[in-house]
């Protein structure tokens, strides 16, 4: 028996089974708590065949926050499970946020968002109205009349500064969305 098997929950562990199942050409191994396999992100782009076959990624098992981890030595890639399930497959994505809502295991301390995050898949889809779709005139904007400011020149010192500071507001940034996506085990 694995390891991980008694703190995996049952959700968990049926859409692991989905994923690997979607997964294309899929012949994976596994080795205690950890899946190895062909990497949904960067297989598809390698020329060869055996190339594309190749087991770069896997699923690892994280004890410490009960939950998988997908990662690819070939592209680097590395995110939680319900990122990389929603990349292979959005439908099996939404279904398991769903899933993982309804039991209470979504949102802040847990790694996958609520559904109310904007950017994922709607729980319903929207209608289509009834009747000919009818083309809807645009207004037409009017060209701003202001002039667009110019800025003084700055010397390479100055540049160098600014940079700098842009550098470190990039990294600031890009890492709080690791933060906020779950990704912080990366760190």
């Amino acid at each position: 028996m694995a390891q991980y098997a008694s703190s995996e929950s049952h959700i968990d562990r049926r859409f692991r089974g989905l994923f690997l199942s979607v997964l294309p050409e899929f012949k994976g191994n596994n080795s205690g708590s950890t899946w190895s396999f062909p990497c949904p992100y960067c297989s598809a782009l390698e020329t060869k065949e055996w190339k594309r076959k190749k087991k770069t990624a896997c699923l690892i098992w994280n004890p410490v926050q009960n939950s998988w981890k997908f990662a690819c030595q070939r592209c680097g890639k590395r995110t939680n499970f319900f990122h990389a399930l929603q990349h292979v497959s959005p439908l099996l994505g939404a279904q398991y946020q769903r899933e993982r809502d309804q039991a209470g295991t979504t949102g802040w301390g847990h790694d996958c968002p609520s559904p109310s995050v904007q950017g994922h898949l709607p729980t319903t889809p929207p209608r289509m109205p009834e009747g000919p779709l009818e083309r809807k005139e645009v207004p037409q904007s009017q060209p701003p009349t202001s002039k667009p400011i110019r800025l003084p020149r700055l010397t390479p010192d100055q540049q160098a500064g600014q940079q700098s500071r842009l550098n470190h507001q990039v990294k600031r940034y890009q890492h709080l969305k690791r933060r906020e996506s779950g990704d912080i085990w990366l760190d």
